[in-house]
This record gives structure tokens, C-alpha cells and sequence, in this order.
């Protein structure tokens, strides 16, 4: 189903049938000037609420921006409320997402039910959580090519769309100066937001993750999955890589060519169940900026390796290894 360039008023939700693709104009990533916007009007601060996308199983879209008119951030007028939302789009089973922006909505992608979802080409303001995606045992789920740009609400512009007598939308008067001062406290809106939220003890790839200014962790999975991170990092105030699996299953975790600039309890954070479940996380060519007083903290009885790690601060701790967990490093460069 094809949606011609323009913006869309839309009061209600939508519901994406059974190999059905919801398409909008845009044939490569939505980033600065987005030709297909929906316009969701629904559930303001009613986050339980449906999503605003429902994509059945083998559903998907691609190729437009959700925008929420009613979100209210404007340090001009002072109105500074933030409105919770439901997540802008759910999948159910075998889903995807293509080149698609969630500008302002609170939740992005949410594909926390069902297996062997893919995103490819997302730009992310969200301010809950980006993504969430799941994977059970003989499944693979793939996100790649993801930046959350959470920090952009510091210098946020309200939309003005002609067509509509209605909107309620600003004049476009920037929310910040115009040299986007962060460090305004009346236009600084803090940190928010969780980058890529991984569920399940399947498989998981992860290529070209970049989050901006995350108030939580940049990438957390809940599980013992098997899960390999490319080029991936991220800045904020949380963990980069935080994994919550003691449940007395392994995880294997590899992270290659990742960047983390944390400013939370560590750079990795792992974890376990005390009994010898072979948790394994694997680190490569990884690189840590940023102030967080531990770079990696393992618990109960999971095996770091860290092989050509570089990290350029001085920290409390590099390793702290509790319960049974042990750690191998080599040839790392500590500055």
C-alpha cells in the first residue's frame, strides 16, 4: 500500500494486514526532509494504549516518518511538557522495518513479540525506548543502520504544515539559541531515552548503531542470547552494553569494532547466575570514551575476553570480576 508524498492528519491507529507493506516515498533513509509524515493525532499520554502501526504477521513498512503534533516541547512558550506515547510501531511475527523516522514519539519500534524481525535504516528521537526486538531459540532478529539522535529535542523545531487549518502545530521557531546550547537549563531537555532493547535467547545481529545522548543504557538485552555487534556504539548516561541473563543459561556475546562513550556504572556490564553457565562475552578492537568508573563488571560466573581494547580515560576500576567470573585481556592500550 503506497502513501504519495505529503503529510497526513491521521485521528485514529492503523493496522497493517498479512503481507502487506505499508509504503511511504522515500526509498533510502528519512533523515532531514521527509516526504511521506503521518501525523498521529492518538493516545496522548495514554502509553498502554495500541500502537499507532500494528503490523500483522509477515507485515511490514518502509519508507516514511511518524510524526506526533501534539508533543508538546517548545522552551519558547515555555511549554515544556513531554507526552507519553504508545510505541509509534508494534510488530507480531516476522516483521520490518525499512528506512523509517520516529521523530518525536516516546517509543519507537517496538517488535518484542514474535521472531525473526529486521530493521534496516532508522532515524530515532524516541525518548522511551528506540527499539525493542525479540528472538527466541532457533530465530534471528537484525537491526542495523540505526541512530537515535535523542539530543535533538535540545534544538527541536516544530513543524508547520500549510494544508492543515487544524495542526496545532508551532511556527518552526527553533526550541534552543542558535547555536544550540545544550547547557541552556531553560532549553535543555535532559537526557532520555534507551537505545536497542534486545529480548530473548535467540540469535540477534546488530550492525551500525550509533545512539546520541541516551539517558539509559545504549544496548541492553534481557536473556542468554547469541548476539554479534558491528560497528556499534553509542554516548550517554547509561551502560554501552548491559546484559541481564541470570536465568542458568548461557549467553555468547561479541562485540567487534564498537564504541561506547558512558558515562553510567560501566562500558559493559554482565549480568550472571553464579553456576557455570559459560556466559561469554567477547570484545574486539572496542574502543571506551567517556568517564564511567568501571569499564567492564562481570557477576556470578560469566568469561570476559577483551582483545585489542583501548580505552582513554582513568577509571576507578578496568575489571571488577565478582562471584566466579574470570576475564582475559590482551594487547589492549590504556591511556
Amino acid at each position: 500500500v503506497y502513501i504519495p508524498p505529503g503529510a497526513y492528519n491521521l485521528k485514529g491507529r492503523l493496522t497493517v494486514p498479512q503481507y502487506v507493506e505499508l509504503r511511504g516515498g522515500h526509498d533510502a533513509g528519512v533523515y532531514d526532509r521527509p516526504q511521506t509524515v503521518l501525523c498521529s493525532y492518538a493516545d496522548k499520554d495514554q502509553p498502554s494504549k495500541p500502537a499507532f502501526i500494528t503490523l500483522e504477521a509477515d507485515a511490514g513498512v518502509s519508507g516514511f516518518c511518524v510524526y506526533r503534533p501534539e508533543q508538546t516541547w517548545n522552551a519558547l512558550t515555555g511549554d515544556t511538557t513531554l507526552h507519553e506515547y504508545p510505541p509509534a510501531i508494534r510488530g507480531t511475527n516476522r516483521n520490518w522495518a525499512y528506512n523509517i523516522a520516529t521523530a518525536n514519539c516516546y517509543d519507537g519500534i517496538d517488535f518484542s513479540i514474535g521472531n525473526n524481525h529486521h530493521i534496516d535504516v532508522l532515524y530515532d528521537c524516541a525518548l522511551g525506548t528506540s527499539v525493542k526486538i525479540r528472538s527466541d531459540v532457533g530465530s534471528v532478529s537484525v537491526v542495523d543502520n540505526i541512530q537515535t539522535k535523542n539530543q535533538a529535542w535540545r534544538a527541536a523545531r516544530k513543524w508547520s504544515l500549510p494544508p492543515f487549518k487544524d495542526h496545532k502545530l508551532g511556527d518552526g521557531a527553533p526550541n534552543t539559541d542558535e547555536q544550540g546550547n545544550a547547557s541552556d537549563p531553560v532549553n535543555y531537555i535532559g537526557d532520555y531515552g534507551r537505545g536497542v532493547h534486545a529480548i530473548g535467547d535467540g540469535e540477534f545481529r546488530f550492525m551500525g548503531h550509533f545512539n546520541n545522548d541516551c539517558g539509559d543504557d545504549n544496548a541492553y538485552a534481557k536473556g542468554s542470547p547469541k548476539l554479534n555487534a558491528y560497528l556499534c556504539g553509542g554516548e550517554g548516561n547509561g551502560v554501552g552494553m548491559h546484559l541481564d541473563s541470570d536465568d542458568g543459561k548461557a549467553f555468547d556475546v561479541e562485540l567487534v569494532c564498537s564504541s561506547y562513550h558512558t558515562y553510567g556504572d560501566a562500558y559493559t556490564k554482565s549480568v550472571t547466575d553464579t553456576s557455570n553457565s559459560g556466559d561469554i562475552l567477547q570484545l574486539f578492537a572496542c574502543k571506551q570514551y567517556g568517564f564511567a568508573p568501571i569499564m567492564h563488571n562481570v557477576t556470578g560466573s560469566g568469561h570476559l575476553i577483551a582483545q585489542m581494547d583501548w580505552q582513554n580515560k582513568s577509571l576507578d576500576s578496568f575489571i571488577v570480576l565478582e562471584d566466579t567470573a574470570t576475564a582475559v585481556i590482551e594487547s589492549g592500550i590504556y591511556s
